[in-house]
């Protein structure tokens, strides 16, 4: 864990990469963020570096919630590299993840809370095959004190086909 914190303390100065775990960026010590990265792993939260093959230091992180004995999943994810955004990473690691949490754990339901602004979420997100099924206006805070929606999106088991999808499916 302190090593982790130690490759991805950098990210502690990127406003938009801390926006995603609706942190305020710039007033991180190491020590600090080692536990706030420790806060993250739980009895029922999971989080996971991503790494990308043949490098040695994490480009991003996947959370997840579970809820059990409902058998939900609440996940999330942040490309802290900025080198990484927008190059698809994200959507190989939410793919890997949802996959894991339906086949190991039997998770019966997945959802995932997306910024309205965050198009490149947005668009990963229906890509791989969530519907939206929520809009929860001005729900956030933002770090320059303005207000966003966030969107709810959700996927069963039942529905899920490894996210290959291709088409948005969204809810009119």
């Amino acid at each position: 864990p302190f090593t982790f914190a130690r490759q991805t303390f950098h990210w502690t100065a990127d406003r938009q990469a801390l926006a995603a775990l609706n942190l305020p960026s710039g007033v991180w010590t190491l020590r600090k963020w080692w536990k706030q990265m420790r806060k993250l792993n739980r009895k029922n939260r999971l989080t996971h570096g991503i790494w990308v093959k043949g490098q040695d230091k994490p480009v991003g992180l996947h959370m997840t919630l579970v809820m059990f004995p409902a058998a939900d999943a609440v996940t999330g994810i942040l490309i802290g590299d900025m080198a990484w955004r927008g190059k698809g990473i994200a959507v190989e690691a939410k793919r890997a993840a949802i996959s894991d949490l339906f086949d190991r754990l039997g998770v019966h339901r997945v959802t995932s809370w997306v910024n309205a602004r965050n198009f490149a979420s947005l668009h990963m997100t229906m890509r791989i095959g969530f519907k939206q099924e929520a809009q929860m206006r001005e729900q956030a805070v933002l770090m320059d004190g303005t207000r966003a929606d966030f969107l709810g999106f959700g996927i069963l088991r039942s529905e899920w086909d490894g996210g290959k999808t291709s088409q948005p499916k969204t809810i009119a």
